[in-house]
Parts: structure tokens; sequence; C-alpha cells
């Protein structure tokens, strides 16, 4: 017997594996409670590795997305914690035809049926498993369109949760979804994962979700209300776009909407330039040009605001609408930019006017 420390160490493996609570005592086994498994070296086509190593990969990581299809091992797995488990190497088992008979052994050994976590009495056995439905394509398909549908044109993904259209009886989660499609369980080919298949089957088919167009007009409309709202107008990078009713939009996917011409737009702009170039509001030349005199009042209004000058780490600067952050400026103090002469930074800037 022997400890598994490093998975890839026993990959090409051949033998029976066990998976130990042992935290939890066993009148059987001396270590803990056990489930029992075995792995052949490859696949019965004797191609591909597979081995103690591969299962005990695909082992920790179903338990640890609470996927796994041993219901006693994952609810012992999410009581306990992952560290009240061990690995083990049980024995390794040279004749392919002999691993059957091995993991009997162990199983009556260790009574890992009724006094473990092994849901059937048998090695290799079906005895007491529920069948599932396979699932198809066209399931799947079905399933993300009235996701999409009830959550204003997002997709699922693998943290989605529960998901809520497949049966009673037969529940499932997106995560649980993706690892049916990477593996190839419940009728599925394999090889591919939840946000592959949304790629394949719907990216090229935007109408499919009929997202509500925008407009400029929407647009520049939101822009003031940000104005009037937090004094700037918006970036991008301001998170959710809080006066759009329909579902849920960013600045972010606006600016790529206006730049790549979805959703009604006619594309070839960005978020900035639609304000720069549509609302008088903003002071265009203070984006294109930058002053020492108006560095340092807006350094003297942060001290008022702050108590303290800014640095090149403060932010952006909130004052008269200006679209800089104070590393912008100290980059325009080194390198000339802007209009400035270069060779300073914000940090010299204020000291050599007593600003310390």
């Amino acid at each position: 017997m022997e400890i598994i420390t490093n998975s890839s160490g026993h990959y090409g493996v051949q033998g029976i594996y066990a998976i130990i609570n042992v935290n939890k005592l066993s009148k059987k086994c001396p270590h803990g409670t056990p489930y029992i498994g075995q792995a052949a070296a490859q696949k019965s086509g004797g191609k591909g590795t597979l081995g103690i190593g591969r299962r005990v990969c695909q082992h920790r990581y179903e338990l640890k997305k609470n996927i796994h299809r041993n219901q006693k091992l994952q609810r012992a797995w999410n009581k306990y914690g992952e560290s009240s488990f061990v690995f083990m190497v049980l024995e390794r088992v040279g004749d392919r035809e002999r691993l059957t008979e091995r993991e009997q052994h162990w199983i009556d050994e260790w009574d890992a049926y009724k006094r473990g976590y092994n849901i059937v009495p048998f090695a290799q056995s079906n005895i007491g498993l529920r069948k599932r439905t396979d699932l198809t394509e066209e399931v799947i398909v079905g399933w993300i369109e009235r996701y999409v549908a009830d959550h204003n044109g997002r997709y699922p993904h693998g943290g989605s949760g529960k998901i809520e259209y497949a049966p009673k009886k037969e529940p499932l989660t997106w995560c649980g979804l993706s690892a049916c499609m990477t593996n190839g369980y419940r009728g599925l080919p394999g090889g591919t994962t939840v946000s592959k298949f949304i790629s394949e089957h719907f990216h090229n088919d935007r109408n499919r979700i009929n997202l509500p167009s925008l407009s400029e007009e929407d647009i520049l409309n939101w822009a003031e209300q940000y104005k009037v709202e937090f004094g700037r107008y918006p970036t991008m990078r301001e998170g959710q776009v809080k006066y759009f009713t329909q579902g849920r939009l960013t600045w972010c996917a606006v600016n790529a909407c206006l730049d790549k011409g979805l959703r009604g737009l006619p594309g070839g702009t960005t978020l900035s330039r639609l304000i720069v170039n549509n609302l008088v509001n903003v002071n265009k030349s203070s984006l294109h040009r930058l002053l020492e005199e108006d560095i340092l009042r807006w350094a003297e209004q942060y001290k008022v605001e702050f108590g303290r000058y800014p640095h090149c780490q403060s932010g952006r600067v909130n004052f008269d609408g200006s679209y800089f952050t104070w590393a912008n400026i100290d980059v325009c103090l080194r390198r000339g930019h802007k209009g400035l002469s270069g060779g300073s930074s914000l940090s010299k800037l204020l000291k050599s006017r007593g600003k310390k």
C-alpha cells in the first residue's frame, strides 16, 4: 500500500485504489471509511494512458466541483472536507483480467459496500445504480434557449447553478452538464464543454437570442445621467449601466457594441469618442492638452478633500470633468506628452512648488 501524494506519478499504474475518510472510523478498514475502485493502465483498445493517477485526478475534480456521481462519497466529502480524505494504492495488478477479482477482494475485505462509500456490492456491477436518461444536443440547445430567454439574453456557464429545466427525477447543474460533455457521460460524445457548445451553436447566430437594440441617442442620454449623478462622464470600466431597463448591460459591453457595430449600432467608434464628439459639456481641449497650472490646481483640490497631496496611485482625477488619472499625469510629465515639457514627474512637480 502507498499513499498518493502526487497523482501525476501514478499515471499508467494499473491496480486497485482507495479513497479513505481518515476522520470516520470503520470496523473493517484500519485507516478509516473507504471507497474502493480499480483502474486499467490503458483503454480497451490499447490507446491512451489511464491508470490510477488519472482516476484519482478525476475523482478529486468531481468531488471538488460537487458533481461526483457517487452521492454517498460526495456527501461525506462535503461534510468532512477535503483534508479528511487520502488517496491510496492498495495493490498493483499486472494482469488486466484480474482487476475485477482484486477489486472484489478489497470490497469484501474492508466491507466497502455496507461500511464504506461503494454504492454497489460487486466490482464493476451496475446493481443498485439508477440509469439516467441519455442527453442529446437538441435537449441541451433547448435548455440554453430557455435560460437565455429567462435571463435577459445572458448565456449559462459552469457556475450558473441548477438547470431548472432538467427533469425533477434527474436533477443536473450546468457544471455537471459540462462534466458530462467533457467526459462523454450520459450518451454524449465528450471532448467539449458548455461554453464551447454555446460558441459553436449560438455565437454564429446572434439573432436567436433577440438582444434589445441600442442607439447612440440612448447611450448619450445615459452618459448625461451618469454625469449628473457622479460629476463626470462614464468610461468603459464603470460597470453596469443602471439606466438600461431591458436587462443587464455594462459600459464595457456598450463600448464593444459601438466598436464592432453590434445591436443596431453603426460601429467604428468607442464610448469615449462618442461622448467627446457629441456632448458639448466635455472640455475637449483638456483631453488633448495638459497644463502644469491645472495639475497643481487639481492637486490642491485633492488635498482639501483627502488631507494629503496625490501620488501616481491615487486613481482618477475627479475634478473639472477630467478623463485623466494621476498615473496618466505622471507619465505625461515624465515623457512630455499632452503639451508638457517632460523630464519631470508628479512628485517632482509638487516638490518644486513646495507642495509636499
